[in-house]
Order: C-alpha cells, then sequence, then structure tokens
C-alpha cells in the first residue's frame, strides 16, 4: 500500500521537473505574447483608437463628469438647507418636546358683547342684519390684529416664558366665531400654560379697551377657563412627521456625500502607441507564462497522483519491505540535484564511495553467498547494471543480470540457479506493482531478495 503524499514529496516532484515546468511556460508566454502583439496592432489601426478620437472621448467624458458634479453638489446644497432648518425646528421647538399622551391643555372661552345689542332678541331683520355686520367687523379686526402682532413682544409684558414668536405660535390657537374667542394653550406644565394662556385672554381684554374707536363699542369677558390633561394623536402625528422629516433629509444627505465621494474623474485612455503596445504585449507574455507553469505543474501532480511511481528511495524502502543497499544514480541537472535534497535522498557524489557502501551493504545483507542475481522491472536499453554487478560481483562468485525481469523468462531460470536477489530499480521510473510482482515470483521459487539498489 502506497504511503500517504507528503507536501514537501509534491514540491519535489514539481522541482525534479523544473526544465519541463520552464519550458512550458516559456511556450504560453510566447503564445499569449504573440497573440496579444497581433491583436494590439489590430486595434491601433482603428479609427476609434486614433490619438484624436482619445482625446475628444477624454475631453466628452471629462465635461460629462464636471456636470454630473455640479448637480450633486447643487442638489448637496438644496438638500443640506432644509435639513438645517429642520433640525433647528426639531430641537429649539416647545412643541415637539411636549409628551402626545400627557398633553396639558387650557381652554380660555370669551364672549364678546355689544352693549347697543345686549336685548338684540326683539330686533327686526334689519337689527338683526345690522348687529351681523358689526360683528363681524369686530371679528375680523382681531382676527388681523392676530394674525400680524409680535406675540413674543406683545405679551412679554404678561411674564410668559420667553419663548421665539415662531415657536409660541405653535402652542396658541385662537379661534374667532359668532361672539367667542376661544383660546387654546398647549403645555408641558400647568404654570406655563396658566400663564400663556391668562396672558393671551388679558391682551384680547386690554385691546378691546384701548381700540374701541376703531370698531363699533364692545367689551370682553371670560366665560369658562379649563385646564385639563389629554392624549393628543394630532400632536403625536405632528412630532412623527418632523421627525421623519429630518431622517429623510439627513439619509438623502449621506447618499449625495457617498455619491460625491464615489465620483471619480476620468482617465485618459492610455491608446495603442509603440510603449502601450510592448506594454501590454510584456503583461500578457507574462501571465502566458505563470498560466503555463500552473498547467505544467498541475499536470505533473496528476500524473503523480494517479500513477505506481515512487519519489525516493526511504519510500520505496517502505513500500517494498526490503533494505536498501546503496545508489548508482549520478548526480543530474540541478532541478535532479534539488529535489533529492528536500527529499534528503541518499546519493554519493563519490563513485569510489558509492561502490563501497554498496559493497558492505551486500556483504552485511546476503552474508557471503556463492551467487547472486540482480534483477530489474526496467528494460534493457533503459538500465545500466555494470557498477552493482562489480559491487555484487566482490562479495558473490556468480553474479546473474536480468533486465525487465517480470516479463523475462530468464527471470526464471536465474531464480532456480541462484537463491539471493537484488533489485536494481529507478526512482520515479520503476512501477510499485511490477516491483511486487517480482517480489511473489521470488518468494515462490524460494529466493530471498536481500535487499535493493538505485540506479
Amino acid at each position: 500500500m502506497r504511503e500517504p503524499i507528503s507536501l514537501k514529496e509534491i514540491l519535489a516532484v514539481v522541482v525534479k521537473r523544473g526544465w519541463g515546468i520552464l519550458l512550458t511556460a516559456l511556450v504560453f508566454a510566447a503564445a499569449l505574447g504573440a497573440y496579444q502583439l497581433k491583436n494590439q496592432l489590430d486595434l491601433s489601426k482603428l479609427p476609434e483608437n486614433s490619438a484624436q478620437h482619445i482625446e475628444e472621448e477624454y475631453q466628452t467624458a471629462l465635461m460629462e463628469f464636471e456636470e454630473q458634479k455640479l448637480s450633486l453638489e447643487d442638489e448637496l446644497e438644496r438638500t443640506e438647507h432644509p435639513l438645517k432648518r429642520q433640525m433647528k425646528y426639531v430641537e429649539n421647538s416647545v412643541l415637539m418636546k411636549l409628551d402626545p399622551y400627557h398633553l396639558i391643555n387650557n381652554t380660555n372661552v370669551l364672549s364678546i358683547e355689544i352693549p347697543e345689542y345686549a336685548g338684540r332678541g326683539d330686533l327686526s331683520d334689519q337689527s338683526e342684519d345690522r348687529y351681523v355686520r358689526v360683528l363681524n367687523q369686530i371679528q375680523n379686526y382681531y382676527r388681523t390684529y392676530w394674525n400680524v402682532v409680535d406675540l413674543s413682544q406683545e405679551l412679554k409684558s404678561y411674564g410668559i416664558p420667553d419663548i421665539e414668536e415662531l415657536y409660541l405660535r405653535e402652542l396658541i390657537n385662537v379661534q374667532i366665531s359668532d361672539s367667542m374667542i376661544v383660546i387654546t394653550v398647549s403645555g408641558e406644565t400647568f404654570k406655563d400654560v396658566q400663564s400663556i394662556a391668562d396672558a393671551v385672554s388679558q391682551w384680547f381684554v386690554q385691546l378691546s379697551a384701548s381700540e374701541n374707536a376703531d370698531v363699533h363699542q364692545h367689551e370682553i369677558f371670560e366665560l369658562t377657563n379649563v385646564t385639563k390633561i389629554e392624549i393628543s394623536d394630532d400632536l403625536l402625528d405632528h412630532q412623527q412627521y418632523h421627525l421623519q422629516s429630518q431622517k429623510e433629509f439627513e439619509t438623502k444627505v449621506k447618499e449625495l456625500k457617498e455619491q460625491l465621494k464615489d465620483l471619480n474623474v476620468p482617465e485618459k485612455r492610455a491608446g495603442y502607441g509603440k510603449r502601450e503596445i510592448l506594454k501590454n504585449t510584456i503583461i500578457w507574455a507574462i501571465l502566458g507564462a505563470i498560466a503555463g507553469g500552473v498547467l505544467s505543474c498541475g499536470w505533473i501532480l496528476v500524473l503523480f497522483m494517479f500513477r505506481s511511481r515512487i519519489e525516493s528511495s526511504r519510500q520505496m524502502e517502505q513500500v517494498l519491505g526490503v533494505p536498501f543497499l546503496g545508489s548508482a544514480v549520478k548526480g543530474g541537472n540541478i532541478w535532479k540535484r534539488l529535489a533529492d535534497r528536500m527529499l534528503a535522498e541518499r546519493t554519493w557524489q563519490d563513485t569510489i564511495q558509492a561502490e563501497s557502501y554498496m559493497t558492505e551493504a551486500f556483504r552485511a545483507a546476503a552474508d557471503a553467498p556463492e551467487q547472486a542475481v540482480i534483477l530489474s522491472t526496467l528494460a534493457a536499453k533503459n538500465v545500466d547494471m555494470s557498477v552493482v554487478e562489480k559491487t555484487v560481483g566482490k562479495v558473490a562468485g556468480k553474479v546473474i543480470c536480468v533486465a525487465d525481469a517480470e516479463r523475462n523468462a530468464e527471470t526464471v531460470k536465474a531464480l532456480q540457479e541462484c537463491k539471493c536477489v537484488v533489485l536494481a530499480e529507478r526512482v520515479g521510473v520503476s512501477e510499485v506493482p511490477k516491483m511486487h510482482s517480482l517480489l511473489e515470483q521470488a518468494k515462490r521459487m524460494e529466493a530471498t531478495v536481500v535487499g535493493f539498489v538505485t540506479i
């Protein structure tokens, strides 16, 4: 059973095939670079990619950008002004601070009396018409005066709270109809409500006494004055409306600021000059090299995952279950040497030292046999067992070498003559099933596999 594959082994497999990866990367780089070069040259010949057209396109985009920016700034300014007014109102309005579920209201009813018509019940129709005209004149007088007067100044002498005209009028509702003046004042405390209501009532009474020369003679009397606590749905709707309006203005301002922030100055298209064409070609060549390298690495790993070959002598020792007797492998190219170093592969730079190690390892494993057979699953044209034959021959009297041993008829004959077997295999090339088949065959013929060497 094959051992789990480690990350180091995967990297070593990739590194060992470095020249192939590099060649694939260069092929992809050349292909994509050439394709992009041709494509860029074709695009540079189109009228819409001329320098003049690109400049006109840029100026148009710049103009549109300026128009959009000015439009957003203008809309932002037009939105910020009502937002400021709304925030000021919500912050300063007394009405916005009142509790609609515990609203204190004072209702004061004043009566308009015209002495001349005190007994008008017995008047003729003509007198009744005159009374109505006089009463309308008095009502219009008070309505006009009430609408134009500065309440905060007029009522200041009556001891009302210091409230601006704008917010004071919200608290006071005056209705003038028939011969009645109904004054309704809202507030947070009984004291504030009653002081404002009394001030307004006194103001109407004094106004009737001081300005009677302008209208028909009349007098004002207080009929009722009631203060009570109420639940006001109208006030609740009023407060919610203004708070919602402020929220909508704030949301709109935030959106406009984000749009201005996200608004980017248009960039001029690079065009297709020599410098740009060369730059794009190089970029595509680099991308091609990366793509080629990644694809080749992926292909190598897929082949490695699905093939039954081993990349190191240590792993081969574990899979075969026989000892490692040495190596006759030469150093190889830089990629192979680097991969061997990553896997801590057991190789020797010194040929004499390698042969000496194999001789002593075989002597210790085989106990000086008279004959030995060297078997390999590799084809004869791909294997050189001369070094192994030489080192084994120093211990055994006779050495037989058989290549492509799994399918070679000479294998049976060799195993009949000699029961001491040494495997000669190549890391990354020899296939595990073939090596296991060879081990089984030696076992059936009662031959002993004393170890393996890498060639």
